[in-house]
């Protein structure tokens, strides 16, 4: 893997059509993952 800024995540693919209607500015190739909120707070890296 090549060292950037960016953070790989791993969480549960979004399939819920209502949640996915929801999205914007969707890229082709991109996908979406369902991260619990506390796990965020709690163990993204702070600047």
């Amino acid at each position: 893997m090549t060292v950037s800024r960016d953070i790989v995540v791993q969480g549960y693919t979004v399939t819920d059509a209502e949640d996915v209607a929801q999205l914007q500015n969707v890229l082709d190739g991109e996908s979406f993952v369902r991260i619990p909120r506390e796990l965020l707070t709690r163990f993204a890296p702070k600047e």
